[in-house]
């Protein structure tokens, strides 16, 4: 069974490795067993580097390894040392954006097995310029206001396509995300959300997180959705990195690590507006779960 945590080496590369960093640099921080590294790593960094495994050398000795356990691998026992208790991730095949605003459609695939969320009867609105009335775009490019509460059994999409969020930030949509949800048989659950619940969350399946962009100084927020597909952790908020399956940059996408209560996605701040949980995404027994009991508190 493949492991939640990777064996990592020189020249490995991925998000676990900006965990093994930022755990590294959390190590120095707090002297755990004694250890101390003078500079700290760029944990947004994915490689693996000589330094970097000189470093993980000087953590084993100080974390009392001895003879071929001191290797500059970080494996299960080193994992352990540095303090992590849990460990989940889902093999989720990253689905980039073919264009902008289908960020939605991509991160439903990814967090249900390929399957496309369910739509249903929807219509086309945008939020008109200068009066900030909310319009309905006709096929033949017309717009004619809309009573936004009106028809609440018909799904908006935003005009550009993607999930009608509302007009921005603090004119979020709430029945239209929850109506996204029930169309798809899928739990939702608004923010804010600590790293205990992401991770209650994960162990039923991977999860979508819904929300904007936020550029300071800009008072339009693009929104965005992420999928995030595994969460690594020592039972505290600084040590807790969640694995983002990022749908953007078009064309391309991009798998990194960030902090579930210091939220960044596509390179910005993204504020989380809601949380989906597919229900029946049939995605549990493909996950891969790891605990380090040694490490969890006997009360």
């Amino acid at each position: 069974m493949r492991k939640a945590l990777a064996l990592l080496r020189t020249g490995s590369k991925g998000p676990e490795v900006s965990y093994a960093k930022w755990m590294i640099n959390l190590a120095s921080r707090r002297r755990k067993h004694g250890f101390h590294w003078q500079n700290e790593f760029n944990a947004e960094n994915q490689t693996f580097t000589g330094l970097f495994h000189k470093a993980v050398v000087a953590f084993q000795q100080a974390a009392g390894f001895k003879g071929g356990d001191v290797d500059g691998v970080i494996g299960d026992k080193t994992w352990g040392a540095l303090g992590v208790q849990l460990a989940i991730t889902y093999p989720i095949r990253l689905v980039p954006q073919p264009k902008r605003h289908t960020c939605f459609e991509c991160c439903a695939r990814m967090i249900q097995n390929g399957r496309p969320a369910k739509l249903g009867k929807t219509r086309l609105v945008a939020v008109e310029r200068g009066s900030e009335r909310v319009v309905e775009v006709r096929p033949d490019g017309s717009r004619v206001p809309t009573d936004r509460f009106a028809e609440p059994d018909i799904l908006k999409l935003f005009a550009k396509g993607g999930l009608w969020m509302g007009e921005g930030l603090h004119a979020i949509d709430e029945h239209n995300l929850k109506l996204f949800a029930r169309r798809n048989a899928w739990q939702w659950h608004w923010p804010p959300a600590t790293f205990e619940q992401i991770a209650e969350w994960l162990a039923q399946a991977p999860v979508m997180a819904g929300g904007f962009l936020v550029n300071p100084g800009q008072e339009a927020y693009p929104g965005h959705a992420v999928a995030i597909g595994g969460i690594w952790t020592d039972w505290t908020a600084e040590g807790t990195l969640i694995k983002v399956f990022d749908p953007f940059p078009v064309g391309r996408g991009r798998i990194y690590a960030t902090q579930p209560e210091n939220f960044f996605a596509a390179g910005r701040q993204f504020q989380a507006e809601i949380f989906y949980v597919p229900a029946d995404a049939g995605t549990k027994s493909h996950g891969s779960y790891q605990i380090w009991e040694n490490n969890i508190p006997k009360y």
